[in-house]
């Protein structure tokens, strides 16, 4: 359950062998807790001022939203967020439902089911901002030497795993 509910939370395959689900067992009481969230707010804030400092700098700015936005609950901010710096947004196929449509600063959606103009925007920029998407080669293609060629990335996602993966 733990497993479950924290870090990208999801679905978790629980393998019981067959002696195990044939015996007989007495209900108990039981308590499941929710996840111990640990916050490292100096590193957030040294995260931001030099994402700011390269926003400053940056001649094409770029922001890939994925599903991780919905999934934190952080949509609200997320649209407070781009519309205070109004960069444009490209986002992923699970993330395609942050903005709507007619968005002034949506672009399209990315990869290979993605839009043309929206993977062009992703590989000519030269900031990129990744909100809770992965960087899988659907997205970035095998060649990840040229995918980072002339572009600052500024990856964050919840699973540390993912974050510059590729």
């Amino acid at each position: 359950y733990r497993i479950a509910i924290s870090g990208r939370p999801g679905p978790v395959l629980i393998d019981i062998p067959m002696n195990i689900q044939n015996e007989e067992i007495e209900k108990t009481d039981f308590e499941i807790s929710s996840p111990i969230s640990e916050k490292d707010s100096t590193s957030q804030q040294s995260f931001f001022q030099k994402y700011l400092a390269a926003l400053k700098k940056s001649k094409r700015p770029l922001i890939l939203a994925g599903r991780g936005i919905r999934a934190s609950k952080s949509l609200e901010q997320f649209h407070e967020f781009i519309g205070k710096y109004k960069i444009p947004v490209v986002t992923s196929l699970l993330g395609f439902d942050v903005l709507p449509y007619q968005h002034n600063q949506r672009i399209g959606f990315i990869g290979t089911y993605g839009n043309r103009w929206a993977n062009y925007a992703l590989g000519s920029c030269d900031l990129l901002l990744v909100l809770g998407s992965r960087l899988d080669l659907r997205q970035t293609g095998s060649d990840t030497i040229s995918f980072q060629n002339g572009k600052l990335i500024f990856h964050v996602d919840i699973e540390q795993a993912e974050l510059n993966n590729r």
